[in-house]
């Protein structure tokens, strides 16, 4: 989905969604707390705006 597709708020909690990602490295159960909601649902937002959280991940060398 792009961005030109979203409405004002659905930009507003993908921005947030990828800002939250950042903060906990990609801990999307972290994320699903912070929000008050279930890890489920921000699987579901990840999915409709085409956000991996693995790319918000540490990646060990």
């Amino acid at each position: 989905m792009s961005p030109s597709d979203l409405t004002a708020a659905e930009l507003a909690l993908m921005t947030e969604l990828q800002n939250e990602l950042a903060a906990t490295r990609g801990n999307v159960a972290e994320v699903a707390r912070q929000r008050g909601t279930a890890r489920m649902q921000v699987y579901r937002w990840l999915n409709r705006f085409g956000i991996d959280a693995s790319a918000f991940r540490a990646r060990d060398r």
